[in-house]
């Protein structure tokens, strides 16, 4: 990783962009994205085979300097990346010389696995992102924290250390599913139950919510190793340490009375990150509740002041009105649905779709302007889709 001066935000500004590959486009295609989507991280998106590459930037002296790694969603293809700046190359820019009228250039190579054969890569600054894109308030949402376990990810599905690096995939805000244990506490688990999918082998069996959460914790490992986390140790990790914008709870416990265990969590963590925006130290964040049954629906009308409560309604239009949600998510097979979507919007909903995996549905739900948030197992093919509008 690279040592040296960290990059000044109005050089990280001046990074930021659409950008041809004069070299590399049989592999990456012929455009990417560049974007610093975290504090430490600038991302590189493409839309060939979904692929991405995240890097940390330096300078030293007159070299900027980029390090990290790059990987292909659809081919599995993955390896080590390496850039620099030259210094005829836009390098005399970022140093602050605006007489130097030459496109910022990021010269570099990338190589496959280990031990495997390095190739070149470039990449020419081409134009901004448009203003109106930028200004645009638009939701990239991560399904399961970041992605699902089938996918090549450095961490399981619902974990922390899946929601610590979401950012870097381009998202700006994250889905995680809810379940509650027997002892009633929150966790953050998909399944209906333990099963090979999701953890190592472990003697426990059946539903989740037949343990305790210690239990859980002393015994069950997620696939890649982590801990099962608990919803709040899930909200310090996103309000403390991420620039995530909004959470979205999937609520999968039915019948348990879950929605008057998480509600406190919900009101304590959104003030928490409201008292850090205040002082400039993170974006506001959201956190909602999902409505993604009837019984869930049932139990949210049940809890006193139901409507003052912040929730996506993935069911009708009618119970998103009945619950006054602040957005309204229909699956994304049902098709562009104009005529409801305006009506959504003239109550002053948002409209979010799920979840949208297809980079050719990706395209057209993205360019259609239809949606406000797009929630995908693959956040960084929306993201470019996005930025390169």
């Amino acid at each position: 990783m690279p040592v040296g001066d960290p990059l000044t935000a109005s050089q990280k500004q001046a990074l930021e962009g659409i950008y041809s590959f004069d070299v590399g486009s049989n592999d990456f295609g012929p455009m990417g994205v560049v974007k610093w989507n975290s504090r430490e991280y600038m991302t590189v998106l493409t839309e060939k085979d979904i692929s991405y590459f995240v890097l940390r930037a330096g300078q030293r002296d007159s070299v900027f300097f980029f390090e990290g790694y790059w990987q292909s969603q659809n081919s599995r293809r993955s390896g080590r990346a390496s850039f620099r700046v030259p210094l005829e190359g836009g390098g005399r820019r970022l140093m602050g010389d605006s007489s130097v009228p030459s496109p910022v250039l990021l010269e570099g190579t990338v190589d496959e696995g280990e031990g495997g054969s390095s190739s070149p890569v470039v990449l020419r600054y081409r134009w901004p992102v448009r203003r109106e894109v930028l200004e645009r308030k638009f939701w990239v949402l991560a399904h399961r924290g970041g992605g699902k376990m089938s996918d090549p990810l450095p961490y399981s599905e619902n974990s922390v250390e899946l929601i610590l690096v979401s950012e870097r995939y381009g998202a700006n805000g994250i889905e995680i599913d809810v379940r509650l244990t027997k002892d009633g506490v929150p966790i953050l688990y998909h399944d209906n139950t333990l099963n090979a999918r999701l953890v190592q082998k472990t003697p426990m069996l059946g539903p989740v919510e037949e343990y305790t959460f210690p239990q859980l914790r002393t015994s069950v490992r997620l696939l890649r190793g982590e801990l099962i986390p608990s919803l709040e140790e899930a909200f310090n990790a996103v309000v403390y340490r991420t620039n995530l914008k909004l959470v979205w709870l999937d609520l999968k416990t039915e019948g348990r009375d879950l929605i008057s265990r998480i509600v406190p969590l919900v009101q304590e963590y959104t003030m928490q990150a409201a008292v850090l925006a205040e002082q400039g130290l993170r974006d506001t964040l959201e956190i909602m509740l999902g409505v993604p049954s009837d019984a869930i629906y049932d139990e949210i009308l049940r809890y006193p002041s139901y409507t003052s409560l912040p929730t996506i309604a993935e069911r009708s239009l009618d119970k998103a009105r009945t619950l006054h949600s602040l957005v309204w998510a229909p699956v994304w097979s049902s098709g562009i649905c104009r005529a409801d979507n305006a009506t959504a919007r003239s109550e002053g909903r948002r409209i979010f779709v799920w979840t949208l995996d297809d980079p050719h549905f990706t395209q057209e739900y993205v360019d259609s302007f239809e949606y406000d948030g797009i929630l995908s197992d693959y956040p960084m093919i929306v993201a470019y889709y996005h930025y390169v509008q």
